[in-house]
């Protein structure tokens, strides 16, 4: 990566099945990531800033299931 990133947009295709797992953005390799734990409905095909900029970004999805979806 070229420039330090600022921003980020998660595009998915989502069904209920993911409501409630979630993910978070790290911009410096995953040394840190957001505080904030975006939902994987409804949360996707937004764009979010980062409060810092980095080149090395990677992504941490946690995948969990609740009683009425738990497959």
């Amino acid at each position: 990566m070229d420039k330090n990133v600022s921003s980020f947009e998660a595009r998915a295709k989502t069904n209920d099945d993911c409501n409630v797992s979630y993910f978070q953005v790290s911009n410096d390799g995953g040394l840190t990531f957001n505080d904030r734990q975006y939902n994987l409905v409804g949360d996707v095909n937004n764009k979010f800033d980062f409060t810092s900029t980095g080149k090395n970004i990677q992504v941490k999805i946690t995948l969990l299931s609740d009683s009425d979806n738990s497959k």
